[in-house]
């Protein structure tokens, strides 16, 4: 097989496209969000390209998944809200439509938060090399920095023994984080991640409209002595993560966002310090 094309936000929102490629029996999405159940036949062993035998062939929309967005001060005032469609390609890339999205007195930059180095010209997300040990994903090179060892970035993602996450140990890594900075002098720092799954399998409800029954509920934290916009060391990073299907309804982001947030008042300007939380919460998805 060639090499695998991974993109980040990618592997984590656009997983949930993989379903779509593989045979009948894993195309478990319906449209708009109805709860379907995977068979138990076979499972997805790997993370693989939709074109393995075709690194060339142009890519096309996988699936079109809605979010709505909330921004929350430190006191957990509400700042923004609003709505954002992101395009999943049938390469695993993630396409925003673009990569600032405005939300009220806000402008966010998206890709920015979410992990994407991002192309001017497609607004589409990638990412550097990745590794799995049978039950973390991580990754060497992300958001302009790289880390030794690799960064933990997702649990699984594709959930083969659901004991294994069950009883998944808290674990907790160092690593040492090297970037450069826009006048082009080093940035060096360490740090930890910690990871732990609150809960698993529990569900995720959204009104009467989406309802996910197999979610690992989980989180990450990290503590580096470098801005978190290299590496995106943010303090916490909370998931919901549908395993099969595989689908992000709820991801929360806690930490140094604010320097992927810009302010058109004054108002708004003033309460952009200390730490913010980022929310998304899926609203629809439509898979191609």
């Amino acid at each position: 097989m060639k090499s695998r094309r991974f993109r980040f936000f990618f592997v984590i929102l656009s997983l949930q496209a993989m379903t779509a490629c593989n045979s009948e029996e894993d195309a478990v999405f319906k449209k708009s969000g109805n709860l379907e159940t995977k068979p138990d036949a076979s499972l997805l062993e790997e993370l693989s390209p939709l074109n393995p035998d075709d690194d060339d062939a142009e890519p096309t929309v996988a699936a079109d998944v809605t979010y709505r967005i909330k921004v929350e001060s430190a006191s957990e005032t509400e700042l923004c809200n609003g709505r954002v469609t992101l395009q999943v390609l049938s390469n695993f890339k993630m396409k925003f439509p673009e990569a600032v999205v405005n939300c009220l007195s806000l402008r966010i930059n998206l890709a920015g938060i979410l992990g994407a180095q991002t192309d001017s010209n497609s607004g589409s997300a990638s990412t550097g090399k990745l590794k799995h040990d049978g039950e973390v994903l991580s990754i060497e090179k992300i958001a302009g920095a790289t880390f030794s060892p690799p960064r933990p970035v997702l649990l699984g993602p594709v959930v083969q023994d659901e004991e294994k996450y069950k009883n998944f140990a808290p674990r907790k890594t160092k690593h040492t984080l090297s970037a450069v900075a826009p006048d082009g002098s080093s940035v060096e720092g360490e740090g930890t991640f910690g990871l732990q799954v609150i809960k698993y399998p529990t569900t995720y409800k959204d009104g009467d409209t989406i309802f996910f029954d197999k979610v690992m509920h989980w989180e990450m934290t990290s503590q580096f002595d470098t801005p978190a916009r290299y590496g995106l060391t943010f303090a916490k990073w909370t998931w919901y993560w549908n395993t099969r299907p595989i689908m992000i309804p709820g991801l929360v982001i806690e930490g140094s966002i604010k320097d992927f947030i810009e302010s058109s008042t004054v108002e708004t300007a003033a309460a952009l310090t200390g730490d913010l939380k980022f929310k998304l919460e899926v609203e629809k998805y439509d898979i191609k």
